[in-house]
């Protein structure tokens, strides 16, 4: 008789420390070890199942300064244009030369 496995989905919550910064706490229970990422402008802790809700907060609050230096970089990160090509425009293509020609009738 075999055991059939089932599928642990961890559940976020979300902490609010401050009136401005908000994280989204995962718990697994794959997880060994705890890691905060910062992506988008979001915050995501992903901590193990074990870890008391204590032990989740002081790690955050230890963060705290990192996460919002994080934050201001993103923030202001300039994001690059996209390349807009132009009829006649010569680019480099594996070493070669090309020309771009712009087949769409306009």
């Amino acid at each position: 008789m075999s055991k059939k496995r089932r599928k642990f989905i961890p559940v976020p919550v979300n902490l609010i420390f401050d009136k401005d910064l908000s994280i989204e706490v995962v718990r697994t229970k794959r997880r060994k070890t705890a890691s905060i990422k910062v992506i988008d402008g979001s915050v995501q802790a992903i901590v193990p199942d074990q870890l008391s809700d204590a032990g989740v907060e002081a790690l955050i609050q230890k963060r705290i300064p990192w996460i919002r230096r994080k934050l201001r970089e993103q923030s202001q990160a300039v994001t690059p244009n996209p390349k807009e090509y132009v009829s006649g425009e010569n680019f480099t293509y594996l070493w070669t030369q090309l020309s771009f020609e712009d087949s769409s009738g306009d």
